[in-house]
């Protein structure tokens, strides 16, 4: 099955905006544009909410007035939503998808998650196509996401926003805010309780420490759940059981009126279970005792692999659902494992181990803000300083299943196990360092500008061990690290030509350095082809390679009404590039890559993003609207393929892995955003996107062995086509007196299925998620009742691609693909909610 562009697509965003452009003509035609002299914020008189303040151009704008598609999710929606996730947010924010990026090494958990912003999926589990930044500063990982406290607001910024956030920002970015400390001493307490063991407690104190001149703000969070299944292998066990604790604390330094100093800290920890993996098997695997999995296949596809042309076993339409007995893990946590976990050696962060099956992580952020306004002259200097500092390690069963009969072929006499276990241990070191320097004027008048540079240096190390046979003899070792320093000057000029007409140029210039090092051991080269000969010792470096790149935006923006705008830009993004690991192959396989043409760089993806947008408020600010239509092309897209190269005088194959830039994609979209004040009680809010995507040309190794197709013309995998979000909310003032309201709340989201990979074969089923709410609050105190997923929705987050494990790896070892894995979503749950403010 496979969505399809179609016209009436087409004139669905023609018609969307041609209904905007009508509306804000008529209501133009009793509202008068305001002159220079008028300020935009006097130009209509307030009424409603209070406007939402966003940073996307590094400065303060109002969101309706900024010519970028941004959706911002303030400290009051997260908790009218019962956001405390970045899986909530990304439910409620049409266009945006979270996947687990290791889902095909099956896994499915919170230590790989990639963000997906208007189908741009990472072509490979080491890229990203969208940063995370707390208060401007670059972080690590999404785990920053899963641990901040109450924020000031979240904005998730679509299209390159190369420009001002710079590496990583191929498809868009997602700034967290955070909120100032106060000037007076204010409290809060909040706490949650759910079924399935859910539980959330949180504490926050903000408070003058010198009047005027020293503020600060403490908070603290845990939260923890039950996983929503059993696993049938161990009684009173449940997967996907997920716990996090955090802990913040900010400060702002006002020596001066025109100078500020803020500081922030994060640290946090996560600690999870083994995952709520769903393995879908294309094949049946028997034991002595029976049938251990059936297969689910409901088709048979042909592939291309280096024996030939095989068929294999595969899916096609909507994935099927888990059969019974599934999800399951074998997770016996006794000696024979924890000797594993307990090795001196191989462990990048010895530190950080688990204690057994499942997830432990740690995170840690700080940074710096410097502010100084040089007198009345408009102009603002700036610095931000940051750090991050993650470690994470997960021990899991690659084989999902919690059978105990297969017997252990593999591991000899003095086997720990006597049946098939396939236990593995992968752990993640990464740290950074980043600094910006940055000048604005803005005095009022016509022109506008920013001017800049910044420097990032980020590392990242691996290790992975495990076994299938004996597990006392198993091994964790450490994979190569890498290294990325970015240095960058930026600028942006805007300037307004006529108090309707206003045009933007931004840039940045920036330089990727890029480093790849020896990994455990050292590395023992043995010919000058890529890389000279000899011997290098662990950590040192063994290939670098510069990129430089101009990414430029030019945004025309034109105000139709006072509060309505139309605007049109193009921006470009780049994604770093990376290396391939010829120069560790024999020196008869380097010179036959060379002779292909293969290089051990490979280039920067690139995308060229162009964009109309709508946004405003209509009826004395009843109605907000936001719509962005795009056209974008993605060139030089990183695809991972093998090549079989014939060796020796007998020609015998070899199959040699490449990532090479062999992909170009087209996409297109359209993204509303509305809101409605229908009532003085009663709101709606109303979102909705199309995100299509058309591949032109790829190459995927793993997909043309298992179905040997022609890609062109397919959609990007793991994305959503079609996404929608709604929510309704009615409160009423039940007393004047205590100010005591009472509300209801319903939120919806939907998200079109996804394929596993780009054959499009199979995708998941449509994904619906219903939360109902009903409480009462007043200005110090808040009850809530609330039940989420109230439909017993059991469709996956995500599915991808993956392996299939039996005793002999008969399957795995024929096939390049042979199950999917699920991502399996939290089912059902009631809970209460309460908070206190003093």
């Amino acid at each position: 099955m496979k969505y399809k562009s179609s016209l009436p697509s087409t004139l669905y965003i023609a018609s969307a905006i041609s209904v905007i452009v009508t509306a804000t003509s008529a209501h133009a035609q009793s509202t008068d544009v305001g002159s220079a002299a008028t300020p935009v914020a006097a130009e209509a008189a307030p009424s409603g909410p209070p406007e939402i303040l966003v940073t996307a151009r590094r400065r303060d704008e109002n969101i309706l007035s900024t010519p970028i598609a941004i959706s911002a999710l303030t400290s009051a929606d997260l908790t009218a939503r019962g956001a405390v996730t970045l899986q909530n947010i990304a439910e409620s924010i049409p266009g945006l998808n979270l996947i687990g990026q290791a889902s095909s090494g099956a896994r499915s958990d919170r230590s790989f998650q990639a963000v997906v912003i208007r189908g741009i999926t990472p072509s490979s589990t080491f890229v990203q196509t969208t940063s995370i930044f707390i208060d401007g500063v670059p972080v690590s990982s999404s785990t920053a996401l899963q641990s901040i406290t109450d924020p000031e607001r979240i904005e998730v910024l679509k299209g390159p926003q190369s420009a001002y956030f710079g590496r990583q920002t191929f498809a868009g970015a997602i700034n967290l805010v955070n909120k100032l400390p106060t000037d007076h001493l204010t409290a809060q307490v909040a706490a949650m309780g759910g079924t399935r063991g859910n539980y959330d407690f949180m504490g926050q104190i903000s408070a003058p420490l010198i009047d005027d001149l020293l503020g600060v703000r403490i908070t603290g969070r845990t939260y923890a759940k039950n996983g929503s299944y059993k696993n049938p292998g161990t009684h009173g066990q449940t997967l996907g059981d997920q716990s996090t604790t955090s802990g913040t604390i900010a400060l702002i330094f006002t020596p001066a009126s025109n100078f500020t100093a803020k500081a922030f800290g994060l640290i946090s920890q996560n600690k999870d279970g083994a995952a709520a993996t769903g393995l879908i098997p294309a094949y049946t695997i028997t034991g002595p005792n029976g049938i251990v999995v059936r297969g689910q296949s409901n088709c048979n596809v042909t592939g291309l692999g280096l024996s030939g042309v095989t068929t294999n076993a595969w899916f096609c339409g909507v994935a099927p659902r888990i059969q019974p007995g599934l999800p399951s893990a074998n997770t016996l946590n006794d000696a024979a494992v924890q000797n594993f976990l307990s090795q001196s050696t191989g462990l990048v962060s010895p530190s950080n181990r688990p204690d057994g099956y499942g997830l432990k992580s740690r995170f840690y952020h700080l940074h710096l803000g410097l502010e100084w306004k040089i007198g009345e002259s408009g102009i603002t200097l700036s610095s931000l300083t940051g750090a991050n500092d993650e470690r994470r390690a997960e021990l899991a069963d690659l084989d999902n299943t919690n059978d105990m009969t297969q017997p252990n072929v593999f591991g000899g006499a003095t086997a720990t196990r006597s049946y098939f276990d396939f236990p593995a241990m992968v752990e993640t070191v990464d740290h950074d360092f980043s600094q910006e320097f940055r000048a604005t004027f803005e005095n009022g008048g016509r022109l506008h500008a920013t001017v800049g540079a910044s420097y990032l240096n980020a590392f990242i190390q691996g290790s992975f061990g495990g076994t299938f046979g004996n597990l006392s003899t198993a091994v964790i070792n450490v994979l190569g690290a890498s290294r990325a320093k970015t240095t960058a000057g930026f600028f942006g000029v805007g300037f307004d030509f006529t108090p309707r007409l206003t045009f933007n140029v931004d840039g940045r210039y920036q330089s990727d350095h890029l480093y790849t090092y020896a990994g455990s051991g050292g590395a023992n080269l043995t010919s000058s082809v890529f890389v000279p000969a000899g011997f290098y010792p662990e950590g040192a470096t063994l290939f670098q390679k510069t990129y430089n790149n101009f990414l430029p935006r030019v945004i025309g923006q034109f105000k139709i009404t006072p509060d309505n705008m139309v605007y049109a830009s193009y921006s470009k993004g780049v994604n770093p590039g990376q290396f391939n690991n010829f120069f560790t192959q024999p020196a008869e396989i380097q010179a036959l890559a060379l002779q292909l043409g293969l290089k051990l760089e490979v280039q920067p993806e690139k995308l060229d993003n162009f964009e109309i947008g709508f946004k405003g408020k209509l009826f004395d600010n009843h109605f907000r609207y936001s719509v962005a239509a795009y056209y974008a092309v993605w060139s030089n897209q990183i695809n991972i393929q093998n090549r079989v190269l014939l060796v020796g005088e007998s020609n015998t194959p070899y199959a040699l892995t490449t990532a090479t830039n062999s992909g170009r994609v087209n996409l297109k979209g359209l993204e509303i955003e509305t809101t409605t004040y229908l009532t003085p009680e009663l709101t709606l809010d109303l979102n909705g996107a199309i995100n299509d995507s058309s591949i032109v040309r790829a190459v995927n190794a793993q997909v043309t062995a298992q179905a040997n197709v022609d890609f062109a013309g397919k959609m990007n995998p793991q994305t959503s086509k079609y996404s929608g979000y709604a929510a309704l909310e009615y409160a009423k003032e039940i007393s004047s007196r205590s100010g005591l309201t009472a509300y209801t709340r319903a939120d919806f989201s939907y998200k079109s299925g996804q394929y596993a990979d780009i054959s499009n074969t199979v995708r998941s089923a449509d994904f619906t998620n219903a939360n109902f709410r009903v409480g009462m609050r007043n200005e110090h105190a808040s009850i809530e009742l609330f039940v989420t997923n109230v439909l017993n929705d059991k469709a996956y987050y995500t599915i991808g691609s993956g392996s299939q494990f039996d005793n002999t790896f008969s399957i795995s070892g024929a096939h390049s693909y042979s199950a999917l894995i699920a991502s399996l979503r939290e089912l059902r749950t009631f809970g209460m909610r309460t908070s206190y403010k003093f």
